[in-house]
């Protein structure tokens, strides 16, 4: 008969208490968590899974409108310390409100929180914030670099898919997609500064994609967590969500007034 030491011991060699360890901490923090959430990958056209989805929802009882934050998670164990390498390009002056994977009925409210200088959330665009083009795995195996770009892009992928069906949907509801990849080991930031290269642990930082010849999502900001600050993270982005609803209630409530659905289809209330 198997032992229950060593169905433990199976779990931990394949992540999954790892990946329980971040849903408890998530919803610890306030969160609904959903896990092995499944969707259509376009690219490899077969359904997976990500890990788990944190969100939280604000629900406009008098004009039936929920306005939701979630947060798609990866969650990669066993793997060696992750070295991320920022450049000197700003995103001052691109499409910054495509940073944000929102549904198409905050297209206004994007651009607004993009034209917002002063926004310190941590989910949104901050042109002083270095950004990681380049990620990957410190590691002497060939096959480090396409265990960090697989998990980036499974959180990504997951992400676009859930923006996507928001958009078809007659729901009445307007989301906002971060993708969150959580790492079981240490994370480094590279820059180069006067030809000396600098090298800084990290608990936190933003990573990106450049989608070439995508005007709709040119760069997409992700997150790169550290095991070590997945507790603080989680209890952060939940004060900043909470922040970020307060900031830009009547933008919202406006939209819940005019702009119900993203689809276009079913009753719109013009006032």
């Amino acid at each position: 008969m198997i032992k229950e030491k060593e169905i433990i011991d199976y779990l931990k060699k394949g992540g999954f208490l790892f990946e329980l360890d971040c849903m408890q901490k998530f919803s610890d923090a306030g969160f609904e968590v959903e896990a092995a959430l499944h969707y259509f990958d376009n690219n490899s056209e077969r359904h997976r899974e990500v890990d788990f989805i944190a969100y939280r929802t604000f629900y406009d009882e008098k004009n039936n409108f929920s306005f939701i934050v979630s947060f798609v998670v990866e969650c990669k164990a066993h793997i060696s310390p992750i070295l991320a390498i920022s450049s000197d390009t700003s995103i001052e002056g691109r499409a910054t409100s495509a940073n944000l994977l929102s549904s198409k009925n905050l297209i206004s409210l994007m651009t607004k929180v993009a034209e917002n200088d002063e926004s310190s959330y941590t989910f949104g665009p901050r042109n002083e914030e270095p950004i990681h083009q380049n990620i990957t795995e410190y590691s002497t195996k060939n096959n480090g670099k396409d265990r960090v770009f697989e998990s980036i892009m499974q959180s990504l992928n997951a992400s676009l898919y859930l923006r996507e069906s928001s958009n078809k949907s007659d729901k009445r509801f307007g989301n906002i997609y971060i993708p969150v990849i959580i790492f079981d080991n240490s994370v480094f930031s590279i820059k180069r500064e006067s030809n000396d290269n600098i090298v800084e642990e990290k608990n936190y930082l933003k990573g990106s994609k450049f989608y070439a010849f995508n005007e709709l999502n040119p760069l997409i900001i992700f997150h790169i967590v550290s095991n070590k600050y997945i507790s603080e993270y989680s209890k952060k982005i939940f004060i900043d969500v909470s922040d970020f609803y307060d900031t830009y209630k009547k933008d919202i409530q406006d939209i819940a007034k005019n702009f119900p659905n993203s689809s276009g289809r079913g009753q719109y209330n013009i006032r």
